[in-house]
Order: C-alpha cells, then structure tokens, then sequence
C-alpha cells in the first residue's frame, strides 16, 4: 500500500520520475472513450458559422483526473524540472509561459476547425475523425519498430521522438491543462462556438499537443546548444515553435476587453475551476490509496514528527484545533495570493491570472528559489538564521494530503468577484506555493512552540506567531539586497600558495588568460 505516512520513503519511491502512456493515438484510431490520458496572434478563423452551443469541460476534467490518479499530480516545480531535464537546457520562466500561449493557440485553432467540421456533419460534439484533417495539415507521425515516434513536419527533416521522452512527457497534464484552459477562456468570453469534445478527441488532441511541444523543445536545446546559450528564452521557444507550426496569414482580430467578473460568466469559470480542485484531491486519495480518515491521522502524525517537529497534546481536541488553525492560515494565504495575482493580471491586462501572475505574487508573498533537487529556499537574501531550506520530500508528502487544492478552493469562494481567477497553469503555481507556506508555517510555528517557557508542546495558539514571522520574513527580504554569489573556484588549484609550494601541480590563470569557459554536461548527470 502507498501511503504518504513517511515523507523520505515517498521521495525515494518518486526520485526516477519515470512516467509512462500506454497508447499513441495519432498513429491509429482510439476507441471512443478512451482517456489514456508572449504572447502572439490568433489563427485565423473561417467564416463558416458554428451552431451557439456551450461545449462541456466535464470530459477534460474527467482525463486530467484519470492521467493523474494513475501517474500522480506532479507539483508545477517538478513539471518544470522535467522539461528541463528533457534535454538539458533549462526554459525561463518567460518561456514557458510563451509556450503555454502557444499551445492554446494551437489548440483552439484546431478545436475550432473540429468544431465546424463536427457542425457541419450535423454532430453535437467533437469526435477525432472532426479533429484528424486538422491535425494532419501540421505533421504526419508514424511509429518506429521500437516503439518511437517519426513525425514529419511540412518542409522540415524527418525526426524520430525517443518512447521514453514521449511517454513520460506525456504523463504528465501539460496539454490538458492546456485545453482545459481554452475551455475557460471559452466561458469567460460569454461562451460561444467550440463544440464539447469526445473522451476520444480530447486524447489525440492532448498526444498532437505533446508531440509538438517535445518537438520544439529539441529545437530549442539543439539551438541553444549551438548558440553557446545556457537557457532557452521565450523567443527561442517562440523560434523553434514557429518553425515547425508556421503560424498561416491571419486576418485582423480585433482585441478582446477583459469581462465582467460577475454574474453567470464568473459563477460558471468558478465552478469550472472547483471541479478541477476537487478531482486533483480525488487523484491523491486515489494514487496514495489512502481512505480520508485515515489521511487524517497520517496529516496529523507527519504535523509533528516532520513539519513542526514538535510533540502534540495527545487529546484528540487539541490536535483538531492545530489542523483547523493551520487551514484557516492556508486559506487565508491563498485569499493574499489572488489578491496580489489578480493586481499583476489587471495591470498585463489579463483576463484570468496566468502564470506569471501567479509566479509574481508568489514571490512578494513567499520569496523562494527551488535547486534542482526540489529543495525550496526561503527568503535567500536574509542572514542565515532567518532563512529556511525545505527539503523535497517534505513538501512532496504535505500535497499527497490534497490540503493546498482545498485551501486554493476556500480562497476563490471567498475573494470578492472582481478578482480574476486563475487559469489552470496559474492554479498549479497557487496551490503548490499554498503546500510550501504550510511546511513552512509549521516548521517556524514548531520552532517557536518549543522556545515556549509554558508549554511544551505544539498548540492551535503557536500557529499566528508563525504566520506572523513569515509576513516580516517576507517583507525584509524585499527590501534586502540581493546575495552576492561566491565566484568558483578549480577545487585542485592553489593559486594563493604557489609560491611557497613549488610542488603544486598547476595553478589558476583563466582571468590572466582571458577565457570564459563553462563545461556543461546534461542537467540529468
């Protein structure tokens, strides 16, 4: 059985991130049902009318919960990471978020397409036979003896996607949310002409999305590498997306204002996103394999013995007034992100909170750096007592318990209805920055609970201080100056000691002879 009961064996069961798809649509028909599961210019539209029915997210929904109650809900950090590694140079923060326009320009241009293929058939929905013709003016795929992807786009060199890239790329939710998030600009624009999309549909669209987004990652390392660049920025995403999808001639769209965040336009974008909270608790309950009362124990066992590390009173009263103190915190921190979120995306003029919304509100309210062990660094640029590391495992194991989606979902009940909600992108970056402040809240709420002269346990009371202490944390490390990082040195050079050792074997002379030179082998060594 899986449980999230001991956080260190957790991260060693996870530490591979070795994923895996079991069907490749593109190369044959999938059975209906199926769930094996900045910015630039629109595609042009056709004139062909569509008929004005509101297409259902319920099918999307449901494929994101079955891909991750059977792979995990990887973290937004660990998605990240995995593109990184991939091929070995990292994206920027502005990369990837031109690459998650780029998927949803992609996918509603060809979910349009379907859609008016669909009507004109006189269907009600999407199936893949609508989404295939559209789908085939992009790139053509077949399958190598090995179990390999060739795709061949129009004009370009065949190139052979390896199994595993392409099955672990695919194990985890990035197209989805992709779609999901068209689905929700859909809504916010009052509805209109995208028809609702088959379980068999949404799984080609995902595995064409796939294809392209590991496609032009290649491209982009492969520049990168020749270019001597030590990340892929949004350009060079942009770069190598354009190449391989040209975007056609596009007539003129004019710009859309932001809605109204009331009435029934907002009242169906929340219930969208309550539906996506409450499936991803659905997918930890069921991946951990863990029934609810026994999650409770286990959250509560973990609260001490790895968070606070602090002892508990042993009355089942004073342990439920630490959990609901410690919720009413998250959920009180998640009302503060989308607050701050929703300034960054009025002033982008967004009309949702996007990635870099979320990213911007994150760090003003929890500064942070994540290594790339997963390691969270909080408020770097503060002395050293004030800073605080922690390690994977232990924010790793506070989301198998679902208590951050939870708390995101208060949050967006709460706020008032001018505040933008989150795209599902922005929603992943919300929720795992919740997850983050609760370790940590809990690990300086324990810290002061045992300098504590009248108690020595860990009480519903310590939680405020600790709450306290990050808000000041926060603020000071704004206001800090950065941390001058330490120059590296050759490890077996003694420049400073030569001349009184004439036996060292070499010294340090790369300023003397003006070189600059970085040996960079693959993130995955």
């Amino acid at each position: 059985m899986r449980t999230p009961s001991d956080p260190r064996s957790k991260s060693a069961r996870r530490a591979p991130l070795l994923l895996a798809v079991t069907s490749v649509a593109l190369l044959g028909p999938s059975p209906v049902g199926s769930q094996t599961t900045a910015p630039t210019e629109p595609f042009p539209l056709s004139t062909d009318s569509i008929p004005a029915l509101d297409s259902s997210p319920d099918p999307i929904l449901s494929a994101i919960e079955a891909l991750e109650s059977d792979r995990d809900a990887t973290c937004h950090s660990s998605a990240s990471r995995f593109e990184d590694f991939l091929y070995g140079t990292p994206l920027t923060d502005e990369a990837r978020q031109a690459k998650i326009e780029l998927q949803k320009e992609l996918v509603r241009h060809l979910w349009t397409e379907a859609s008016r293929a669909a009507a004109r058939a006189g269907g009600a929905r999407v199936d893949p036979e609508h989404l295939q013709p559209a789908i085939d003016a992009f790139f053509e795929l077949t399958q190598t003896e090995g179990g390999g992807i060739e795709v061949r786009f129009p004009g370009r060199e065949l190139r052979i996607l390896p199994k595993t890239s392409y099955e672990q790329y695919a194990g985890i939710a990035y197209s989805l949310r992709a779609i999901l998030s068209v689905q929700q600009d859909v809504i916010l624009e009052g509805g209109g002409s995208l028809l609702t999309l088959s379980p068999a549909a949404i799984d080609l669209l995902r595995q064409c999305l796939d294809v392209v987004a590991i496609s032009a990652l290649m491209q982009a390392d492969q520049h990168a590498r020749e270019q001597s660049q030590f990340q892929i920025d949004a350009p060079a995403i942009r770069g190598a997306w354009r190449d391989l999808v040209p975007q056609p001639q596009a007539r003129a769209v004019a710009a859309t204002a932001r809605p109204s965040a009331g009435g029934d336009t907002r009242a169906r974008a929340l219930s969208l996103l309550e539906e996506l909270f409450d499936s991803k608790s659905r997918a930890y309950r069921h991946y951990n394999e863990v029934e609810p009362a026994t999650a409770h124990a286990l959250f509560v066992t973990n609260i001490h013995r790895f968070y606070a590390r602090a002892p508990l009173e042993r009355a089942r009263e004073d342990r439920l007034k630490v959990v609901a103190a410690l919720r009413r915190a998250l959920d009180s921190f998640g009302v503060a992100l989308l607050e701050a979120a929703d300034r960054s995306a009025r002033a982008a003029g967004h009309d949702a909170i996007r990635a870099d919304d979320a990213e911007t509100a994150v760090q003003a309210l929890l500064p942070h750096r994540i290594d790339e062990f997963e390691d969270v660094h909080l408020f770097p640029r503060l002395p050293e007592d004030q800073r605080l590391t922690l390690e994977s495992y232990e924010c790793d194991s506070f989301r198998d318990f679902g208590v951050h989606w939870r708390s995101l979902k208060s949050a967006v009940r709460q706020v008032p209805e001018e505040i933008a909600l989150p795209d599902p992108f922005a929603a992943e970056i919300l929720a795992e920055a919740i997850s983050q402040y609760g370790v940590a809240l809990l690990r300086i709420s324990g810290a002061i609970a045992l300098q504590s002269p009248e108690s020595v346990h860990f009480l519903a009371e310590d939680i405020e201080p600790g709450v306290v202490a990050i808000r000041q944390r926060s603020k000071r490390h704004q206001s800090a100056p950065p941390r001058p990082e330490a120059r590296s040195v050759i490890v077996s050079s003694n420049s400073d000691t030569l001349d009184a050792n004439p036996t060292a074997f070499f010294s340090d002379v790369t300023r003397e002879a003006g070189i600059d030179f970085v040996h960079r082998s693959s993130r995955w060594l």
